[in-house]
């Protein structure tokens, strides 16, 4: 197989385009320029992107790692040759699912390649598993050492059992194993199955025996309480006779005694209606004799409302007559007598005009004099009215009007209030005189509706005693007397019993007996002695191929180790000339010069890039097919240049197509 071009939307490659040649393809790129990016997109193109990958420590899953930076959908194109045909790998990513929707066809055609699906592409093309792929073919300087894997291992455990790649140790021992575990597993199995079975039969037997005992000495306890049972009935049922009697007896009773006072009660009104009245009752008040308040004349007739308003009406009226005051009238008729005498005397001496003037103005005076004289009438009259006010609200001053007024008013108020507690006071008197004669004033009307509502409660409670002596008897008139909780608990006991009895006898009949149970005992014991003798032979089994595997392992083992030796003589200029690899997948190197084996971490970082480079090859020759591809993602950063050109010329004579990612101008163009 050989890829001849790639076409990646793929992390950093945005519709990137990569062409390819047979043998060695030295791919120079500078960092962040998509070396490791190309080697992940071709193992996704082969294998698909598993979109369960969750990240880990320090680690993003490829989904997450090459989500393509143009936010383009996750997807790529490679054109192969296969046997001499042309195919075209396409993935695409659809529905979330990345690199999820696979075609391969025929890019002449455009027919779809028949029996190619996403899921196996990678196996049909490279011939082996993603894991074996990625830890033989697809080297990387992060990743050059190889660690353990299920399908890894299975692979280079069939080679070195057999030399071919058909399941052999790995398959008899799956199958050694399969055996020995339907025999017995953990807590599972044939042989746990039958020893559960036997134990069970043995408990059945214990049980049987155990559950005969006690169906025996139950019946012969049933047998013994039976006797005293009659005589316990027998005394049950006298005391049951005698309670009857004494409960009808104070039935009886009871209702004479609840007719007798619910004919004494028929007469009285309800409780509630008496409680009423005896609350009204106790706020009454006796009859209070009438005020005899003096009622000034001004408020002769008047009722409470009308009195304070007339009051402060008079009160006004009061105020308006003793505003104005009398003035003295003396000055203004003295004044006109002066002026009269002047002017007359101006008359005589001929002093026409003066004369005239002070005549004028004595006239003037004069009728001044006149009018104060009528306001000052005016004013004596006003305060006699003022002063009958007075009179008639008896008062002394004008505040005693509206106190006088507000003293009738308080008096005719209380009269009235007295009036109608009076009346409410009598109607509860007549209320109770209704079913009680006697009440005839406040106290013994009060008298009379306690002693009716304590006919009341009397009333009540014998009913109450009636209907409990009701209830008494009727658990008492059965035609059969209850059953004694003792003997009754005795008999449940025993029916108890006789039910275990009888399920034990179902069940000893359903086994067939202690004959059947003894056999099948037996039975089981002959077979889990079976079990546990091929128990052991499977066991031995198990060593024996076990040690078998490890014999064939020791002669054909030497096929990997081989082959990675050579390689790695090569490489370190016959400094070590082998290698071995543990069953843990460690590597000891061994010097040519002295034979010593030593540690692969005891030797320098570049040595142990080269042994595992070594190791690499070897695997892939004998894991690969011939045509399988190679990828290399600078696996010669830890390499001087004899040694790069060493490996070189190594990848070289591999015969198949090798894609070589490298960072730095490898100084070797004459190889290629």
């Amino acid at each position: 197989m050989k890829i001849l071009e790639m076409t990646a939307s793929f992390g950093c490659l945005d519709h990137a385009v990569l062409r390819l040649e047979d043998g060695v393809n030295l791919l120079c790129l500078p960092n962040e320029k998509g070396k490791t990016t190309w080697s992940a997109f071709l193992l996704a193109m082969f294998y698909g992107v598993d979109s369960g990958e969750r990240a880990g420590k320090g680690r993003l899953p490829v989904k997450e790692q090459y989500r393509p930076w143009s936010g383009a959908p996750m997807e790529g194109t490679l054109l192969l040759e296969d046997r001499g045909k042309r195919l075209v790998l396409q993935r695409t990513s659809e529905r979330g699912k990345p690199m999820g929707t696979f075609r391969a066809y025929d890019p002449d055609t455009g027919l779809d390649v028949p029996g190619l699906t996403g899921e196996n592409c990678g196996e049909t093309l490279l011939g082996v598993e993603r894991a074996v792929f990625r830890r033989s073919a697809f080297l990387s300087g992060q990743e050059l050492a190889v660690t353990q894997d299920q399908a890894l291992a299975r692979r280079l455990g069939n080679l070195a059992s057999s030399g071919a790649e058909a399941d052999s140790y790995p398959a008899a021992e799956a199958r050694l194993k399969a055996w020995k575990n339907r025999c017995r597993y953990h807590k599972t199995g044939l042989l746990p199955e039958a020893e559960a079975r036997l134990r069970q039969t043995v408990e059945t037997l214990n049980a049987v025996e155990d559950l005969r005992r006690q169906r025996l000495a139950a019946v012969q306890d049933l047998a013994d309480l039976n006797a005293g049972a009659a005589a316990l009935e027998q005394r049950d049922r006298a005391q049951w006779q005698a309670r009857r009697t004494e409960a009808r007896d104070a039935l009886a009773q009871a209702n004479q005694q609840a007719e007798t006072q619910a004919a004494r009660a028929a007469a009285l009104p309800e409780t509630e209606t008496l409680l009423n009245l005896a609350a009204k009752l106790d706020l009454a008040e006796a009859p209070a004799a009438p005020s005899e308040a003096v009622c000034p004349p001004a408020l002769q007739g008047l009722d409470a409302a009308a009195i304070l308003p007339k009051a402060q009406r008079d009160v006004q009226a009061y105020d308006r007559l003793t505003a104005m005051t009398a003035r003295g009238s003396g000055g203004w008729l003295l004044t006109a007598l002066i002026l009269l005498a002047l002017g007359a005397a101006g008359l005589l001496w001929q002093k026409w005009a003066a004369g005239a003037v002070l005549l004028v103005l004595a006239l003037a005076s004069l009728g001044g004099w006149l009018l104060l004289r009528r306001r000052n009438r005016r004013v004596g009259e006003n305060l006699d009215r003022a002063m009958d006010l007075l009179r008639q609200y008896e008062a002394g001053t004008r505040d005693e009007i509206l106190l006088k007024a507000m003293a009738r008013r308080d008096a005719l108020q209380a009269e009235t209030r007295r009036q109608r507690q009076d009346w409410e006071t009598a109607l509860c008197i007549e209320e109770a005189a209704a079913f009680a004669p006697e009440a005839t004033d406040l106290p013994s009307a009060k008298a009379a509706v306690q002693a009716a509502l304590a006919v009341r409660r009397q009333a009540q409670e014998a009913q109450r005693a009636a209907e409990q002596a009701q209830a008494q008897w009727q658990t008492l008139s059965g035609p059969e007397p209850p059953g004694n909780p003792a003997l009754r608990e005795l008999r449940l006991w025993c029916a108890s019993l006789e039910a275990q009895a009888a399920a034990l006898g179902q069940q000893e009949q359903a086994l067939g007996g202690w004959e059947k149970l003894d056999a099948r005992r037996q039975a089981l014991e002959a077979e889990i002695e079976q079990w546990k003798q091929r128990e052991a032979a499977l066991a031995l089994a198990q060593e024996a191929l076990a040690a078998a595997e490890r014999q064939m392992a020791q002669v054909y083992a030497p096929r990997l180790t081989g082959l990675a030796g050579e390689c790695f003589r090569r490489l370190t200029q016959g400094r070590y000339d082998g290698l071995i690899l543990m069953e843990d997948f460690r590597l000891l190197a061994r010097e040519a010069e002295t034979g010593l084996t030593r540690p692969l971490a005891s030797l320098s970082r570049g040595t142990q890039d080269q042994a595992w480079l070594s190791l690499r090859l070897a695997m892939t020759r004998l894991l690969l097919p011939e045509d399988a591809p190679l990828i290399l993602d600078d696996v010669f950063g830890t390499f001087d240049e004899a040694r790069t050109r060493t490996a070189l010329k190594l990848l070289k004579e591999e015969g198949r197509q090798i894609l070589v990612f490298t960072c730095r101008e490898l100084p070797l163009p004459d190889l290629m």
